[in-house]
């Protein structure tokens, strides 16, 4: 089986900061995008308060979180500093060593399949359409239209669902009405060395260019 798809059915969520964290959601990246985290928005660096939060976001449940960090932030205002105190006088390795249990943890979930752009692969090689509802509800959208969402239960919603099972479901589907060209692990390979900045892989790629 190709690996992205393994891993979005075996991935496993840590323990962050003592807490354990859920399968990272549809639901948790809209969270997220919401209260504009660094995990999503890349505009800062991820300190201490951010990692907090990150980690008490992907803790709860979708609709947990939505009634939390967006209905009435008060709570995690008034809760945060209780449970910070937990954490005090702890060195600088441990903060190290959680910030790299949630880094991996953003990875497992976000790692997905790579598509080949329209015309590329072996499709009907037409462009989609410019969309302007968010990637989420589109993925929603796939999943509900095809009755998947009744089969695989997360949680209490459908945004409960892994990012990365719902992404690969996604691209299921679309492969299966000719929409999408999902990318093989070869594929990948083969992209990866094409975009290489090797010298020497680029004179094998190209010999005639290399004289």
């Amino acid at each position: 089986m190709d690996p992205i798809f393994q891993n979005a059915a075996t991935a496993t969520p840590p323990v962050v900061m003592g807490l354990q964290l859920l399968p990272f959601s549809l639901g948790h990246s809209i969270i997220l995008e919401a209260i504009e985290h660094p995990a999503v928005t890349g505009d800062s660096a991820l300190d201490m308060d951010a990692l907090a939060l990150g980690v008490a976001v992907c803790s709860k449940d979708y609709e947990t979180g939505r009634e939390i960090f967006i209905g009435n932030p008060e709570i995690w205002l008034n809760d945060a500093p209780r449970w910070a105190r937990k954490f005090r006088g702890k060195k600088s390795d441990w903060w190290a060593a959680q910030a790299n249990a949630w880094d991996e943890y953003l990875i497992d979930y976000n790692t997905i399949p790579e598509v080949w752009e329209p015309g590329a692969g072996d499709g009907d090689g037409e462009a989609p359409p410019d969309l302007a509802a968010p990637w989420q509800f589109h993925i929603i959208r796939a999943l509900g239209r095809d009755g998947l969402l009744r089969g695989i239960q997360y949680g209490p919603t459908a945004w409960d669902v892994p990012l990365n099972m719902a992404y690969c479901l996604y691209c299921t589907i679309g492969e299966a009405k000719d929409r999408l060209d999902v990318m093989t692990e070869e594929d990948r390979r083969a992209v990866e060395l094409l975009n290489s900045d090797d010298p020497e892989i680029q004179r094998l790629l190209n010999p005639a260019g290399a004289e």
